[in-house]
């Protein structure tokens, strides 16, 4: 998903505490852009600068950056390499479904914060791995998965395996599609790999109502679940 297609990418402030308050309007001069990915060793934030009285990003470092729940915290640190880019450096798995996650971003005199309720695991229900998807066959083109408790919507991207671009990308609040109905967006038939996202109500308003989801900044702090197959789809008979 883009950046965020892996990121894919909505909130309440945290004020000593988790405390609510409305999101979406802008303050400040930090762009904030954050995705908890559950199953991910590694979780990633990138903070930009906004610049003045422009809409251009640069990067801003250095940024303290803390991510609380109930049962504790996570430092991310800047990424050796990359400016603007900061990682969580844990040695174990930290994230889990169908819980919520404070952000706080201190970076000169900005602070912005968020929280996200990530969604509950799921799997797909067909095809499964490797199975071969004839797309002239109706019967056998039901794409088909477990509800994410907590999903706001989905996302369906199908890459190719030949040369990893997204070729066909699908946003739904259904649990259930068939291909039949779309087979004419694939161009020719390979492996592909199958990526259903379940996202959080954050990720949602930012991509589908563009709506700014921290406070204090621009950007956003959301959270998905991801469940993937690699299938067989022939075109043509």
């Amino acid at each position: 998903m883009r950046w965020l297609q892996e990121v894919t990418f909505f909130l309440l402030l945290w004020i000593v505490g988790c405390s609510r308050e409305e999101p979406g309007s802008i303050s400040g001069s930090t762009a904030v852009f954050g995705l908890l990915k559950l199953g991910s060793p590694i979780q990633e934030i990138r903070v930009e600068k906004i610049a003045p009285q422009e809409e251009e990003l640069s990067s801003l470092t250095p940024a303290e950056i803390v991510v609380k729940w109930d049962a504790g915290s996570v430092n991310y640190y800047p990424h050796p390499d990359t400016d603007g880019l900061y990682l969580d450096t844990t040695a174990y798995e930290w994230l889990c479904p169908s819980s919520t996650y404070c952000l706080i971003v201190k970076s000169d005199c900005d602070t912005i914060t968020g929280e996200t309720t990530t969604p509950g695991y799921f799997s797909l229900v067909s095809p499964g791995d490797s199975e071969t998807v004839r797309l002239y066959d109706s019967t056998t083109t039901t794409v088909e998965w477990n509800k994410s408790i907590g999903a706001r919507i989905y996302y369906l991207c199908f890459t190719s395996m030949e040369n990893d671009s997204e070729s066909v990308f699908f946003p739904l609040q259904d649990t259930i599609l068939n291909l039949f109905y779309y087979r004419e967006f694939f161009e020719s038939s390979g492996w592909y790999k199958l990526r259903i996202e379940a996202l959080d109500e954050n990720i949602y308003q930012w991509e589908i109502n563009g709506r700014t989801t921290v406070l204090g900044g621009e950007g956003f702090w959301g959270s998905v679940a991801i469940d993937s197959v690699h299938i067989w789809l022939e075109c043509n008979p």
